[in-house]
Order: C-alpha cells, then structure tokens, then sequence
C-alpha cells in the first residue's frame, strides 16, 4: 500500500490493514530502496527471474487466511466462505 492511498484511508481501516500485516508495519520507501539496492548488488549474480514479494509477511493468495474471503478496498475486510 502506498504512503498516498495510506493517506485515503480513516484511521479505523488503517489499523485493520495494520493488524493482517504480520510484520506489524507498512511497507516504507526505504524498504522499497533496499530490496533494489540488492538486486543490483553483486550479492545477485545468479539470480535470475524472480518474483520478490514486498508483503510484510502476508500472504497474497490467502491474506485473510484460508477459507475467506478478501475484498481489496479502502473498506478491506474479509468474510467467512
């Protein structure tokens, strides 16, 4: 999520994005440069197409755990199926 659409939500549907982050954070700039700086670092030389999931820990397949549903909006929650 994006510091702008960060921005967009209210402080409840904050903190319900905040509490299914496992590492307890939302992803910063920083993490971001990190990761890049990485992957063009020498430290790479033989990796070769990947994907690197910046998700804090949350899985994108199954983000409210199995068994629920996730609706991807500002009002994100997720219901029983």
């Amino acid at each position: 999520m994006s510091q702008m659409s960060l921005g967009q939500l209210t402080e409840t549907q904050r903190s319900f994005q905040l509490a299914t982050i496992p590492v307890g954070r939302f992803c910063t700039p920083a993490d971001l440069a990190h990761t890049a700086l990485f992957l063009v670092s020498p430290l790479t030389g033989f990796i070769t197409g990947e994907v690197i999931d910046m998700n804090g820990g949350l899985p994108f397949d199954e983000p409210c755990g199995p068994r629920k549903t996730y609706f991807a909006a500002f009002g994100s929650h997720c219901i029983e199926t």
